[in-house]
């Protein structure tokens, strides 16, 4: 800094040199001894923070809230354990997810990126910590961006659903079943959530259908799809997952397979097929798959499962018409017909809704009795021409009557009906048993067992 000139004899001081004109692109001198800064950032007021600088201001405190993260669920795992009753503990954790909620969404979403395989370590040690992720995805600011981050974390560990060995897999199962229930239960209660599900449902149903490898396993699997095609339905019923629709008759026919596969577990997997995430007219094309779940429906003795049943099968009666319905239906009609008797016989709940279904059946219901209406006919008419030392069938009916059935009559016929190409193959089904127990008769011995 130059020293100032000495007054000249009128007593003004002498003018300073007059400095060069900055240009437009830097900003005006600064402080003594300080050289001027650059110019305005374009498209920002000259008191506005520089980009670069926000930027840092930014990194500094995700680091911040990143290291928070960190010390406070570890403190909150020492401080709690065994020192806190369950209130005070759901209390400390509550309040310390509050300080995450208040987040920039940008910076939120970097610290649970980085943070997400600390957390569930946590969550492993102390499952307490479940409620730090249930607070984040029950709030609004929050819980699109972490329901998204948590469901790809999980699909990414899916084969850990599998049998598990020791008591440590066996935890971390039930965790990562606990985790997926909260995601799929945010979805009814925040539809923001709905895109990210409907985003990966389809990898979802892939993961299970490749895992789900035996019975034991599929059970672990299915109860996922169960819980995530309740929450769907009771979010947007009637709506179909586009995503979903290319894996519905694979996921349909596995499950045919798994209903007869142990009967302990039936109504658990016809449930599931009664629960699908799809539109009528979408599963309309499927309905032959749908004849198998909708018969061990109506045989359920889970009343629940018996109205689902009930109300599907009227929908397909309802709005399909008869040429449509007919190919599909006429293989399972006697039996499903049967169930339908038998739930009006019980005189139950489900009576008055049995009896309207076989009114919708129309002429239906009788039509498969004519085919055993005419077998008897033909069996009563040629008993007389048999003599007495045929062999015959004695049906008792209480109290004392006796009908002869001559078995030779009997097996005619229905090696007939075998020949036939238009009987339906559930009557083909009980021709063979018959001709089976007819095999057997003709043996004396008593200890002879009949094959199943």
């Amino acid at each position: 800094q130059q020293p100032p000139r000495p007054p000249s004899a009128s007593g003004q001081p002498q003018a300073q040199p007059q400095a060069q004109p900055q240009s437009q692109s830097s900003s005006a001198p600064g402080p003594a001894g300080i050289p001027p800064g650059p110019g305005p950032v374009p498209g920002q007021g000259q008191g506005s923070v520089p980009q670069m600088a926000k930027q840092l201001i930014a990194g500094e405190e995700t680091h911040t809230y990143q290291s928070l993260l960190r010390y406070g669920i570890t403190c909150i795992n020492l401080f709690t354990k065994g020192m806190l009753s369950s209130q005070d503990e759901k209390q400390v954790i509550e309040s310390f997810s509050k300080i995450f909620t208040t987040v920039e969404s940008k910076i939120f979403q970097d610290v649970m990126t980085v943070n997400l395989p600390f957390i569930y370590s946590k969550i492993l040690e102390n499952q307490s910590m479940l409620m730090f992720v249930l607070h984040l995805l029950e709030n609004d600011h929050s819980t699109k961006i972490f329901s998204e981050l948590l469901i790809h974390f999980l699909i990414d560990r899916m084969s850990l659903l599998a049998n598990a060995k020791d008591d440590a897999e066996k935890l971390e199962r039930g965790v990562m079943t606990r985790l997926f229930k909260f995601v799929f239960t945010s979805l009814t209660k925040f539809p923001v959530n709905r895109s990210v599900l409907q985003a990966n449902i389809a990898l979802i149903i892939k993961s299970c259908l490749r895992y789900a490898v035996d019975i034991t396993s599929s059970l672990n699997y299915f109860h996922l799809l169960q819980l995530l095609f309740k929450s769907y339905s009771v979010s947007r019923p009637d709506h179909n997952i586009h995503e979903f629709l290319p894996l519905l008759p694979k996921l349909l026919w596995r499950l045919n397979t798994l209903i007869d596969a142990d009967k302990s577990l039936r109504d658990f997997f016809v449930e599931i097929c009664l629960t699908l995430p799809v539109s009528f007219t979408t599963l309309a094309p499927q309905m032959r798959l749908m004849m198998k779940p909708l018969l061990a429906a109506l045989r359920s003795k889970n009343p629940e499962i018996v109205s689902q049943g009930l109300r599907m099968l009227e929908v397909f009666l309802d709005r399909l018409i008869h040429d449509f319905i007919d190919p599909s239906i006429n293989d399972w009609l006697s039996e499903i017909i049967s169930a339908l008797w038998k739930l009006v016989r019980l005189n139950g709940d489900h009576s008055a809704a049995a009896s309207i279904t076989l009114g919708k059946l129309g002429s239906r219901n009788r039509k498969f009795l004519k085919l055993y209406h005419s077998f008897l006919e033909k069996t009563t008419s040629s008993s007389h021409s048999h003599s007495d030392s045929s062999l015959q069938l004695l049906l008792t009916f209480e109290p004392s009557h006796v009908v002869k059935v001559p078995l030779s009559s009997s097996v005619h016929q229905t090696l007939k009906l075998l020949q036939k190409p238009s009987t339906p193959s559930s009557v083909r089904g009980h021709a063979f048993c018959f001709l089976r127990v007819c095999l057997v008769a003709y043996f004396p011995t008593s200890d002879l067992r009949i094959p199943r």
